[in-house]
């Protein structure tokens, strides 16, 4: 028969483990065609031998629409089944909750294995509206983002509080198109609202608040246009959807109380695949009822109510953190630091640095090679995506152990007690004064030697953006963002601007391609073949 559900998966964030998902998926999600590259279906060569009209294939809110992978503790993928009923119930209710139309252009920003991506294309599918796609090569140029949604009249976007960082960056275009804005996948705070509001006057902020778990089935606030909190809440639960404080009893908290934020709703997903027992152990049914299908999800995140009704997140109960508005599982990070040779054991924490939260992993074993960073650094690239290498490594003779033998978390060194192992060496011409001093302000600090690693100082692919911008005004140069993973130290840098210099001036961002959709057909609007997007 035909299939009903639908599996993606992007080979670059986790390559070492898309075999063994797609086996486990196969089983219950038969692959019965793959669709080509972007360009192929845009051309309509592959849609032409698809019936124009519906298909009569009876589908019910408990079928399986969708299995999606998620970071897991045990370093093996949890495969999460999503069901029809979520889909069906979340669409109408956001259009009809904030006034989304057919007239609108949504933007699609999200990776095909990146949770969003059911909000950046089913609703505008729903809805008969426009969706918007730059071209990948743009994401990571300074400034692009937001030039290219105030260029595609883009009116409704989901965004990551990081992604935002790179619209709102160099904060010199205006996107007065922008009505509703999505936040989502990590904790939002007040600077992400007024960055965007900035850029966008008629915009209206949204923070959504859920997991893959339970699927569509959120939780959201409105930001006040005016008197934004400084903790901005999860808030309450759409149509439907109930988010539930319990305390370690199980019992209702009361209001300011802490406890375990619990997802209620039958629309969450169908559990995880192929283990039902941490589907028993993560899904329950609502201890205060007795009904099988009023299901709650456990969540892992801790909350209290406030005087409002709203939900507030504090954060995490478990070793499972957000980063970038990434799902991560530290144990997972530390499973492969130890399959590097030479670490025989490793613990991987988030710590505040200047220049905001970064991973440090913290290894013990041969002293040697345990203290190779930048090897370690590109081991860890051929298995884990960008946002999940350790921006700091900590080599120690042995990792501290509490009187039962576990790793004791509080006696592990701070590493802002350590200073990255790379000799001082001041700036020697000004070319490596003016770049010393850009470094010290995109990573908050004093102090920047010309061999420092700009990771191992805090930075990040976003702060790397940031960089290339700052570097681009200064020195009227256009370097790619490979540069910075090629060469991560003002010295290197040094003779990146250099060349650059020689070679002329900056060469302008990459075109615009959009795809939209309109009156149930696919077209495209051609624009000029763009580069390749780097590798780094």
């Amino acid at each position: 028969g035909r299939p009903k559900a639908f599996l993606s998966i992007l080979p670059p964030d986790g390559e070492e483990d898309l075999p063994e998902a797609v086996e486990r998926a196969i089983a219950h999600c038969p692959i019965r065609r793959a669709l080509p590259p972007l360009g192929a279906l845009a051309e309509g060569s592959f849609l032409a031998e698809f019936p124009a009209e519906p298909i009569d294939l009876p589908i019910g809110p408990h079928d399986l629409a969708y299995i999606a992978f998620t970071s897991g503790s045990t370093g093996r993928p949890k495969g999460v089944r999503g069901l029809h009923g979520a889909l069906s119930h979340f669409l109408p209710w956001m259009a009809e909750h904030f006034g989304l139309g057919q007239e609108d252009r949504f933007s699609m920003l999200s990776g095909l294995s990146h949770d969003p991506l059911h909000r950046d294309i089913f609703t505008p599918l729903v809805l008969g509206a426009e969706i918007a796609i730059p071209d990948p090569a743009m994401i990571g140029t300074p400034g692009a983002l937001a030039t290219w949604m105030r260029e595609a009249g883009i009116t409704v976007a989901h965004l990551t509080p990081a992604m935002a960082e790179l619209v709102t960056g160099e904060g010199k275009e205006t996107i007065p198109s922008l009505h509703h804005l999505f936040f989502l996948g990590d904790r939002l705070h007040p600077r992400d609202v007024e960055g965007m509001r900035q850029i966008a006057p008629n915009v209206t902020c949204v923070n959504l608040y859920g997991a893959t778990e339970t699927s569509r089935a959120v939780g959201y606030y409105v930001v006040p246009e005016h008197g934004v909190p400084e903790e901005i809440p999860a808030g309450r639960g759409i149509g439907d959807v109930q988010l539930l404080l319990l305390n370690p009893l199980g019992r209702p908290t009361a209001l300011g109380e802490v406890g375990e934020i619990h997802v209620r709703s039958p629309f969450l997903c169908g559990g995880y695949l192929d283990d039902e027992g941490l589907t028993r152990t993560r899904f329950g049914t609502n201890p205060f009822r007795d009904d099988p299908a009023d299901r709650i999800y456990k969540t892992g995140d801790l909350g209290r109510y406030l005087a409002d009704g709203n939900v507030a997140f504090l954060g995490r109960r478990d070793g499972q953190i957000k980063l970038r508005g990434f799902r991560i599982e530290l144990t997972e990070i530390a499973r492969h630091l130890e399959a590097y040779p030479g670490i025989a054991e490793a613990e991987v924490l988030l710590h505040p640095l200047p220049a905001g939260e970064a991973l440090v992993a913290y290894i013990a074993g041969d002293p040697e090679r345990s203290a190779q960073a930048d090897e370690i650094r590109a081991f860890l690239r051929t298995r884990l995506p960008d946002y999940m290498i350790p921006a700091r490594f900590i080599p120690l003779s042995q990792l501290p152990r509490t009187p039962n033998g576990k790793i004791d978390r509080g006696a592990l060194p701070l590493p802002q007690e350590i200073r990255p192992q790379t000799p001082f060496v001041p700036p020697r011409n000004p070319l490596e004064t003016r770049l010393a001093e850009i470094f010290g302000q995109i990573l908050n600090v004093e102090k920047v030697g010309v061999f420092d690693n700009f990771f191992e100082l805090g930075g990040h692919s976003l702060l790397a953006t940031q960089l290339l911008s700052r570097i681009r005004d200064a020195f009227q140069v256009e370097l790619p963002l490979r540069t910075i993973f090629e060469a991560p130290h003002i010295a290197g840098l040094a003779e990146a601007v250099t060349a650059a210099r020689a070679d002329g001036p900056a060469a302008q961002p990459p075109p615009i391609t959009r795809v939209s959709r309109e009156s149930r057909k696919i077209r495209r609007v051609t624009q000029p073949t763009p580069p390749s997007p780097p590798k780094g």
